[in-house]
């Protein structure tokens, strides 16, 4: 223990402030800034035993307090925008080329925020534990040159679940301006359907780094982009928008594994819930023991779950289901058909519907964090 402390007091001496102290330094430049403008280039990269693949995407966050503010991811499908011009809150999802907007005086942001401030997280940075100023270093970032303390960072978060291991993350931090300029970390996953484990790492490197300064309004005017349509809401952090709640489930008649039909009308009366799905799709298959637990829990309450196969064949879904010994109805979508009633553009995707026929609610995706028992619970199931 000694020997630990003469070490950090030696670094100390070398690189003149202890790591702390700098992140106090820091989170308080974060806490103090009327207006900022952060553009970053995110690059993330998974390795596991059969794949390899990388992505980059840019990542914006901009605003001009209280009242002015815009967050942005873009990069392929994923691409999302949230923009807050002081009266109203919009937002873009380009997968789906959909648009919402929101009251901003009564705006709350989702319980899964995909869109979230990195300098929101910046703001925290002086109360980490544990952290080790590991060196001085220059990089290029910010548009220029740019002399580093290099701090590494203990996580906060606990392995659990699909998550196995979680790295420290490691900050680049401005000796001049106390701005983070660049940060790394390391996540292992493995999930139920996955033979070994696959490694991610993530680096965001800033190329704009402004405080304190004016920024170009624009960056808080929201217009449509050309072909986009507007939906009441985005139900789901992931996908699209819900544009089928509010409406009434469509008319179809498709058939069940055992090649019995079943039409929208025979539900009318009854809680449905539709999960769209196909054995290819490893979210898909990751959901599936949740459904199923929904189907015990709920089926005794009258809830009807039919899990629409999306464009496969009668026997390889009825394969799958016997394989995994699955109870709930499963209805065979060969042409997506009623796929394209729904406007379902990802998979999975699960709907609620009342028993007026009414669809409730929509979510688009699949995440760990989402309750579907609590959702229907709130719903009144």
């Amino acid at each position: 223990m000694r020997l630990f402390v003469l070490i950090a007091a030696a670094a100390a001496l070398v690189f003149g402030q202890p790591a702390p102290e700098i992140l106090k330094k820091t989170a308080e430049t974060y806490q103090s800034l009327k207006s900022y403008h952060f553009e970053a280039q995110v690059v993330s990269e998974t390795v596991s035993d059969y794949n390899e693949s990388k992505s980059r995407s840019i990542r914006i966050s901009a605003a001009t307090l209280p009242g002015l503010r815009r967050l942005e991811s873009k990069g392929g499908q994923n691409s999302s925008l949230r923009v807050f011009d002081g009266k109203s809150v919009w937002e873009f999802r380009a997968g789906p080329k959909q648009y919402a907007r929101q009251d901003q005086a009564t705006y709350e942001p989702p319980r899964m925020n995909m869109l979230s401030d990195p300098v929101d997280n910046y703001k925290s940075l002086g109360k980490s534990e544990g952290a080790t100023l590991l060196r001085e270093e220059t990089i290029d970032a910010a548009g220029g040159k740019r002399l580093c303390w290099v701090i590494e960072v203990p996580s906060r978060f606990k392995v659990s679940g699909m998550i196995i291991e979680r790295s420290p993350t490691t900050y680049w931090v401005d000796k001049s301006s106390y701005l983070v300029l660049k940060e790394h970390y390391l996540m292992k996953t493995k999930s139920p359907m996955m033979e070994s484990a696959q490694t991610q790492t993530s680096t965001t490197t800033y190329s704009v780094a402004s405080a304190n300064e004016a920024v170009p309004a624009e960056l808080f005017r929201f217009q449509p982009p050309e072909g986009a349509t507007e939906v009441a809401e985005f139900s789901s952090p992931f996908g699209g928008g819900s544009v089928m709640v509010g409406k009434t489930l469509p008319e179809f008649t498709l058939e069940d594994l055992a090649g019995k039909e079943v039409t929208s009308e025979s539900l009318l009366g009854k809680p449905v819930l539709l999960n769209f799905w196909a054995t290819w799709c490893a979210p898909c298959r990751e959901q599936m023991p949740k459904i199923q637990e929904l189907q015990r829990v709920f089926a005794e309450k009258g809830l009807v779950i039919l899990a629409v196969n999306d464009g496969e064949s009668s026997e390889t879904a009825r394969k799958y289901i016997e394989e995994h010994k699955y109870t709930f109805c499963v209805l065979v979508d060969r042409d997506k058909s009623l796929t394209r009633k729904f406007s379902v553009t990802g998979i999975p995707a699960v709907f609620m519907i009342e028993r007026d026929g009414k669809v409730r609610a929509q979510y688009n995706g699949y995440s760990t964090s989402l309750d579907l028992g609590q959702e229907l619970k709130k719903l009144g199931f």
